[in-house]
């Protein structure tokens, strides 16, 4: 009998709810119907983002993982914006106020759905890309030490060893950034959202940079200024209130997945006292804001920022993602 992609798909939806619904769900009243269909489109969603394999591997680092609804029985979920939520600022909060909270909060449930989330298959992909720079090993001897930061989620890649996912982002970044704009030594950086400083990380710790100035909400800059001083000198490092940027003059200016996640005012004050003032600028485009927040679209952007041009995103993390820059070589 031959079956096909779909009837094993269904087979293998089927393996995978049935070896992670709880022994306590069993079939018969409502409610367990109820709860079993709820685990039921959650592993439709994992199975659509990672894909076959990756949805039993991500199930499985679930499992490793700890949850902050756990930590703190019924902590509030509710979303106050795309790209942020209450419990992940709770997360940051606590990370920088608990030692041991911090020694692990790369594997929080919640906090991997904001940051720790690229997959082994991207990571892969974008390793392939930054290889392509003769310098990516020597860079990547340095941001590897962000493993030790935290307690991430890490695998085995070929050429550098067992790292996070993320941690191989940040590496592509750096590089692309090289490629497209030069050296970036004697430079002034500012990044609008920077998580708890991956980014910024991988580039003080290669270049020999003038300033680096980071925006983004008040307990995520306590986490990021916590996660940095294990790893760099943060002297010339400057960390603003990203709910009222102020005015910074920059060489480049550099956001993946945050500015095209914010409000539209929000996007506009970005554009007057940052974006207008900064020579070059490398922005890694979603729609979400557009779609969700009445954000400035790709269009409007490439209008506002004199210049400017588009670039596909490699990989392509999701349809119309897009990399936004200007003042390129």
């Amino acid at each position: 009998m031959k079956c096909g992609l779909g009837a094993w798909v269904n087979l293998a939806l089927l393996e995978v709810v049935l070896i992670t619904i709880p022994s306590k769900v069993y079939f018969g009243t409502q409610r367990t119907r109820i709860q079993f269909m709820r685990y039921l489109l959650k592993i439709r969603r994992i199975w659509r983002i990672y894909g076959p394999f990756g949805a039993f591997q991500e199930l499985a680092i679930r499992r490793s993982c700890w949850s902050l609804e756990n930590a703190e029985p019924g902590a509030n979920k509710t979303k106050t914006s795309i790209s942020d939520s209450t419990t992940y600022v709770r997360v940051c909060e606590l990370a920088v106020a608990d030692p041991l909270i911090f020694s692990k909060f790369r594997r929080c449930l919640e906090y991997r759905l904001i940051l720790e989330h690229v997959t082994v298959r991207f990571g892969k992909k974008y390793l392939k890309i930054a290889l392509q720079n003769s310098m990516a090993l020597d860079f990547f001897a340095q941001i590897k030490l962000q493993n030790n930061v935290g307690n991430p989620v890490t695998f085995h890649f070929k050429t550098i060893g067992r790292t996070s996912p993320t941690s191989i982002r940040y590496l592509k970044v750096l590089c692309q950034l090289i490629e497209l704009f030069g050296p970036l030594d004697d430079m002034r950086i500012s990044e609008i959202g920077v998580g708890f400083g991956g980014q910024a990380h991988a580039i003080v710790a290669n270049q020999n940079l003038k300033s680096y100035t980071l925006y983004d909400l008040p307990p995520v800059l306590d986490l990021t200024k916590k996660f940095l001083k294990n790893l760099a000198d943060i002297s010339n490092l400057k960390f603003i209130d990203g709910r009222n940027p102020e005015p910074t003059k920059s060489n480049l200016v550099i956001s993946n997945y945050a500015f095209s996640e914010l409000t539209r005012e929000l996007q506009t004050m970005y554009l007057d006292k940052v974006i207008s003032n900064a020579e070059m600028g490398y922005i890694t485009w979603n729609e979400l804001s557009y779609k969700e927040l009445d954000g400035y679209s790709v269009s409007e952007i490439l209008f506002l920022i004199p210049g400017s041009r588009i670039i596909p995103e490699e990989p392509l993390t999701y349809p119309n993602n897009v990399i936004i820059v200007w003042g390129t070589k």
